[in-house]
């Protein structure tokens, strides 16, 4: 289960191996809208401006928040799962981390890789 808050305060995002996301109001705890991945969620991220939302899995999706749409898919790395996920303030970039120990910033409007590096874990 990975839980954000919105920029703003007033909403928090929950994802879950379920496939859902959901936005929930903050101080009620009312339910607001249901968005179903493909696949399970392993991360979720709001954009600065609190207008969309990133799933992310094996799959990488997109959402308009006001309506509840997927508006982009991505597959971006084969066979693995992308476990984190973050927008730019701006959200044109986005960054990323796999199951790979690699972290990759994208153009959040192409997908295409600006810059990639790899990360070792101490043991």
């Amino acid at each position: 289960l990975v839980v954000v808050f919105s920029h703003n305060g007033q909403y928090i995002l929950t994802s879950s191996e379920d496939k859902t996301a959901r936005i929930w109001h903050a101080v009620t705890g009312t339910s607001r809208r249901t968005f179903r991945h493909e696949g399970a969620i392993s991360s979720c991220s709001f954009t600065a401006d609190d207008r969309f939302i990133i799933t992310v899995g094996t799959r990488v999706q997109f959402w308009f928040i006001r309506t509840g749409e997927r508006y982009r898919t991505y597959q971006w790395e084969a066979g693995l799962t992308v476990r984190r996920c973050s927008f730019s303030i701006d959200h044109n970039l986005i960054i990323s981390s796999t199951e790979d120990h690699t972290a990759r910033v994208r153009d959040a409007h192409s997908g295409q890789i600006l810059s990639e590096f790899r990360f070792i874990l101490p043991r």
